[in-house]
């Protein structure tokens, strides 16, 4: 069975309206799986809206990550 979801979501279900939401200097990992976060390690979640910040985040191999 193949597992690939995202590792956090950003807003759903309101992730058009979502404000102040900060991914900063974490460290996220692929999962016992190895596939979590394979599309995208976070979801429904968009930097341009009004305090959202996503920086400094990495994965547990110490690969930044990028959205």
């Amino acid at each position: 069975m193949w597992h690939s979801a995202p590792t956090a979501t950003g807003g759903k279900p309101f992730s058009g309206g979502a404000a102040n939401i900060v991914f900063r200097d974490n460290v996220f990992q692929h999962g016992k799986n190895g596939k979590c976060g394979a599309y995208n390690p976070v979801d429904s979640f968009d930097p341009t809206r009004p305090g959202n910040a996503f920086a400094g985040n990495r994965w547990d191999s110490g690969e930044p990550l990028k959205l």
